[in-house]
């Protein structure tokens, strides 16, 4: 929840909390329109397996992947992938109140101690995001890529579209399915989904990707605050190191 269209106005003190007015949006937000179901665009994608894989104390989930095996006109098979971006827009209609607060914000805000988010918290962290085991309104982007990685333009697909996730993984936890073999033979998808992904980042590589400038993924840190009764300051700083997206070998480590 933090696409935004406009520069955030440090004059407004309303940027630190929602305002009682953007919380009486929030809860007539189910009984905004769905333009897209009407028009009959939004396709039905609940019987889509589909993951999300963010960090572990991630609260607003945004994105979800699934895969999927098709047979093409000359009998080959080949995977078609499928991004999934939660869609705001159905929660926020333009120039509605909760839209226009956002735009003032402008971006989420997260401190090692809390955040202020750009939308009403219970609404970004609840229906604006894609929640496991929960139908979700998303943006939905499907697309096969050619042997070599490069994409096959012909087959883009974009929609409107209503998931259900499945799963909702960590990277710690893919990391490990996929060292198990889990994500080979029962979650066959996260293994197909990787194969696609190293494909693409060969082929990006190859013409000139950055990507390629460095063998690993670059760590990136975590850092929070959690109280802890027994410390003097009464609180515990916590520092993570975590390099995503490994591929089955996992690097995260955690400072206490």
């Amino acid at each position: 929840c933090t696409t935004s269209t406009s520069k955030t106005s440090t004059s407004e003190s309303s940027t630190a909390e929602n305002s009682e007015k953007e919380e009486e949006e929030q809860q007539q937000a189910n009984e905004y329109s769905d333009p897209d179901a009407i028009l009959g665009l939004r396709k039905d994608f609940r019987s889509m397996k589909v993951y999300t894989i963010d960090g572990e104390h991630t609260n607003e989930i945004d994105d979800g992947l699934s895969i999927e095996s098709v047979t093409k006109k000359d009998g080959s098979q080949r995977y078609r992938i499928w991004i999934h971006i939660a869609d705001a827009d159905k929660w926020a209609p333009r120039h509605s109140d909760i839209f226009n607060a956002a735009q003032r914000r402008a971006t989420s805000v997260y401190t090692p101690t809390g955040s202020i988010s750009m939308f009403p918290t219970n609404l970004c962290s609840d229906v604006m995001s894609l929640r496991a085991n929960k139908d979700s309104y998303a943006l939905s982007l499907g697309v096969e890529l050619h042997d070599d990685g490069s994409i096959d333009e012909r087959t883009i697909q974009v929609t409107p579209s209503i998931i259900n996730v499945d799963y909702r993984l960590t990277y710690d936890e893919v990391d490990e399915m996929l060292d198990m073999g889990i994500g080979y033979f029962e979650e066959w998808e996260l293994g197909a989904l990787l194969s696609e992904a190293n494909k693409r980042r060969k082929f990006r590589i190859v013409n000139g990707s950055t990507e390629g400038f460095v063998p690993n993924p670059i760590p990136q840190a975590e850092l929070r605050v959690e109280p802890n009764a027994d410390a003097e300051d009464g609180l515990d700083i916590i520092v993570k190191v975590e390099t995503t997206h490994n591929a089955g070998y996992n690097q995260s480590s955690t400072l206490d």
